[in-house]
């Protein structure tokens, strides 16, 4: 009898991809396979993670599309093919922020973008990200932004941001 595992929904981050290895791993050592097979399973688990792993992108902002201080911004992603329903948003820059900073606790993954209220604590600078992460567990993060800038209000807005 060969064992079986059923799972309804699985969501994989790259904090899972050794679980993932390792569960594959001892799942097919019980079977008499040499490890050649063992191996090319063990690629293929993981060519399924990083193939899971890119379907969520922020697409802005970006090196090439930045943002206005104490304005609405707008924040886009891929949405069709993500696995991911949803995820909180956050922003974050090192040299400018004591920690990251939550800009909205839920979003649906359906929506395919998002208008960013003002911010005010948000200082015109080089080097921000956004980061999209598991509304459960913060470390899971699912998608990182480009760095981007934050120019100061009264900036012209990109193009592209716009469209």
């Amino acid at each position: 009898m060969v064992p079986q595992l059923q799972i309804d929904r699985l969501y994989i981050t790259e904090s899972h991809a050794a679980v993932v290895a390792l569960i594959t791993y001892h799942l097919f050592s019980q079977f008499e396979m040499g490890y050649l097979s063992r191996l090319s399973l063990l690629l293929t688990a993981s060519a399924f993670v990083s193939g899971t792993l890119a379907n969520l992108e922020i697409t802005n902002p970006n090196k090439d599309s930045w943002w206005v201080a104490n304005s609405q911004n707008v924040l886009t992603w891929t949405c069709e093919d993500s696995p991911v329903d949803e995820f909180t948003v956050s922003i974050a820059n090192e040299a400018v922020l004591p920690a990251e900073l939550a800009l909205v606790g839920i979003v649906k993954n359906f929506d395919c973008s998002r208008t960013i209220v003002a911010q005010p604590i948000l200082s015109p600078a080089l080097g921000y990200t956004i980061i999209f992460a598991n509304p459960l567990n913060s470390s899971d993060v699912y998608a990182i932004s480009e760095e981007f800038e934050i120019k100061p209000l009264g900036s012209s807005f990109p193009i592209s941001a716009s469209s």
